[in-house]
């Protein structure tokens, strides 16, 4: 399945939203980063906020809550679609 350069993009854009909120409440990014310069940093600091998104606990639904007020319902339902995830380690296979 290919996704389109729009859906990437919708998706990116949710994505690096949450990211800089899990680094912002873990303490991985300092409290004067602002979201612009987070867009530049290295993969290696995004990776780090991706883990935090979910170590200890889930942020999604917190997330929600803090920023519902500035996302759209759409951006919302596909945020909250995000906490049905399941985690660990798969293999995929591709039938030829």
């Amino acid at each position: 399945m290919r996704v389109s350069a729009d859906a990437a993009d919708y998706f990116i854009t949710l994505y690096m939203r949450l990211l800089y909120y899990a680094g912002q409440r873990r303490e991985i990014l300092s409290p004067a980063l602002s979201f612009s310069d987070f867009l530049a940093e290295p993969w290696q600091v995004k990776y780090a906020c991706r883990e935090a998104i979910y170590e200890p606990w889930p942020l999604i639904k917190d997330f929600l809550t803090t920023h519902g007020d500035t996302l759209t319902g759409e951006e919302q339902k596909t945020v909250d679609a995000w906490t049905r995830s399941i985690s660990g380690t798969f293999v995929v296979l591709r039938h030829l």
